[in-house]
């Protein structure tokens, strides 16, 4: 029996035929369905009664088009990219080149499937992917430290979503985390005072590119910031500062983010606990359980001692520092603020300095200077236009008068009488010259 490839084009004009054979459509219906002319559909029907679904089928399927490129064409543009100095180019840039330079117009998918045909590229569908061995644990605890942020609906509802800040030891797994608005610079330092106070300084932490942990190519650029402010924080502390360039090259943070997302949550609605600081208290208790049941006991470890960061060295390193230079007024800006310096000795000495301005996660801003903080006053924009009653303002107004009154001397002082008499010799010596 012969094997027909049949089309899907056929087998909708057999059926609507099929319909029409039986009485059910007539001939008018069939061509309104088919979209095709009456006259076409009563030669369709002719040609089904007499050899059935063979008639419906064209007689050119399964034979080559006729618009083929020649065979000779294929093998010339087969020589051409299969030389060895074309055996990195891809499909796209290929049919650029032959394009250009060869004057071969030869769209890019054509091409792409002749050389699939060739074996001379492998599609996406069947490209075997890389694969990524496993790394082992570290050996030590302390020798690297992974930390992420995981945004989540952790309290179902009851709170606003928040972050929580995750570091889990690499050899251990065992965990420290703190609840947080959102993941910023103050959420990590948190997190890194009480691990450092629980566990020590450890050798290395592992993060991802977040803008927290670098700095911006922007930035770099025109403002010259070396680092971000925990990065200012790790140098400090003499921690290393690793970056991952996947999720996959921290999965052991990322797996840990996913058991607490479903661990912790339920945790959370048992206990009742619908706020953050109620759920940093709480964290302390699930910490621990947490590291029982999936922490790996580990003889060796590799933390620092924390005993030269005493608590207010601590509170001075987990703030963020910037610094600012102190004008001829005694007064710097910062963060569309004036901070007006008091200083009981004139403050002469602080002019083109630079100061730190450090700003503590309650919102303090202290300026620093030396080895002691400045004293200093605060004026906003807004607050410098409507800084003093009418009073005060006429009393100023009076001051920036009286300073740009005109100092005019006497004929009898000693510049006048100078520049009297050197009028008088201009004179006598454009009369001599004249005569």
């Amino acid at each position: 029996m012969k094997e027909l490839l049949v089309t899907k084009k056929a087998l909708e004009r057999e059926r609507v035929l099929k319909l029409v054979l039986s009485g059910k459509y007539t001939q008018r219906e069939a061509a309104e369905e088919l979209n095709l002319s009456r006259k076409r559909v009563n030669q369709l029907f002719k040609k089904y009664q007499l050899i059935g679904l063979e008639g419906l089928l064209s007689k050119r399927i399964g034979m080559p088009s006729n618009n083929r490129y020649k065979e000779g064409f294929r093998n010339q543009v087969k020589r051409f990219i299969s030389q060895p100095i074309y055996a990195d180019f891809k499909p796209t840039l290929l049919s650029e080149i032959l394009s250009q330079d060869y004057e071969i117009v030869l769209s890019k998918e054509t091409l792409r499937q002749w050389m699939i045909e060739w074996g001379l590229w492998i599609s996406k569908r069947t490209r075997q992917k890389p694969i990524h061995c496993r790394r082992a644990r570290r050996s030590q605890r302390g020798e690297l430290v992974q930390i992420d942020g995981s945004h989540h609906d952790w309290f179902e509802g009851r709170c606003a979503k928040c972050c929580l800040i995750v570091f889990i030891d690499d050899a251990s797994g065992h965990i420290m985390a703190h609840f947080s608005p959102t993941e910023t610079g103050f959420a990590y330092m948190a997190c890194i005072e009480k691990y450092i106070k629980r566990y020590g300084i450890p050798k290395a932490f592992y993060h991802d590119r977040a803008s927290v942990f670098t700095v911006t190519e922007s930035i770099d650029r025109y403002q010259r910031v070396a680092h971000t402010q925990l990065g200012r924080v790790f140098t400090e502390l003499g921690i290393e500062s690793i970056k991952a360039y996947s999720p996959q090259a921290k999965g052991r943070v990322e797996r840990a983010n996913g058991t607490l997302q479903d661990r912790l949550v339920k945790q959370l609605r048992l206990k009742g606990i619908n706020t953050i600081d109620q759920g940093n208290v709480y964290l302390t208790e699930f910490i621990e359980h947490y590291n029982q049941k999936f922490g790996i006991d580990i003889s060796g470890d590799v933390h620092r001692d924390c005993q030269d960061w005493s608590d207010e060295k601590l509170k001075h390193l987990m703030t963020y520092q910037e610094t600012r230079r102190i004008d001829n007024a005694l007064c710097l800006q910062y963060k569309n603020t004036y901070y007006q310096i008091q200083s009981k000795g004139g403050g002469h000495h602080l002019k083109g300095k630079r100061v730190k301005v450090i700003t503590y996660p309650n919102g303090t801003i202290k300026l620093y200077f030396g080895n002691h903080y400045l004293q200093y006053k605060t004026y906003t924009r807004e607050g410098i236009q409507k800084i003093a009653n009418e009073k005060d303002l006429n009393e100023i107004m009076d001051k920036m008068t009286y300073s740009r009154k005109l100092y005019r001397p006497d004929l009898s002082h000693p510049w006048k009488q100078g520049l009297n008499a050197r009028n008088r010799r201009l004179e006598k010596q454009q009369t001599e010259a004249v005569v």
